[in-house]
């Protein structure tokens, strides 16, 4: 049968475990918004924080971790698959995620009252990392992002986007991004 992390009525997507300092194991996740399903990654996903006692669960939601920052800003309009990794010599934790710029209508669909097409702007996708001293937040956001498309001009295997930062953190305090 089936198996759920926790129970909720909104669509979520992925899921990065990490045991914390706590011993609780703490999963970051994204969640759709405004009943919204996974197709809206780009206008309606968010962050969330959830803990359990083990790998397996269940999960308890504990909040919203990292959610779309007011317009003008790059990750203004969703922010989705998050991945979680302790920093180097204990100097706390880093959310690597996909953001995407508000740049439609302002406001982020709501699929509650009807079937609301507008899905995002997939051409904005770039990479984002938030940090923080504690896995229960507060999260600090660098202003831009950390890792955009590369020149289209120039040949750049990436230029269409960015998405789904995998990073692989070294002791010496670098990091490698996949």
């Amino acid at each position: 049968g089936a198996h759920r992390a926790f129970n909720d009525s909104l669509w979520t997507w992925g899921g990065s475990p990490v045991r914390g300092p706590d011993g609780l194991i703490h999963m970051f996740a994204s969640e759709l918004s405004n009943d919204c399903g996974v197709l809206h990654y780009c206008s309606n996903s968010r962050v969330i924080h959830l803990t359990a006692t083990s790998p397996l669960g269940p999960f308890t939601r504990r909040a919203v971790a990292l959610a779309p920052r007011p317009p003008p800003a790059w990750d203004s309009g969703a922010v989705h698959g998050p991945t979680v990794h302790a920093l180097p010599g204990g100097r706390g934790w880093a959310l690597y995620y996909t953001g995407t710029q508000l740049n439609w209508n302002g406001t982020h669909p709501n699929c509650t009252a009807s079937v609301d097409s507008n899905q995002g702007d997939r051409t904005t996708r770039r990479i984002g990392i938030a940090t923080s001293a504690s896995l229960y937040g507060p999260w600090t956001r660098r202003a831009a992002p950390i890792f955009g498309p590369g020149d289209r001009a120039a040949g750049a295997w990436d230029w269409l986007d960015v998405s789904n930062p995998t990073p692989i953190l070294f002791a010496n305090g670098t990091a490698l991004l996949l």
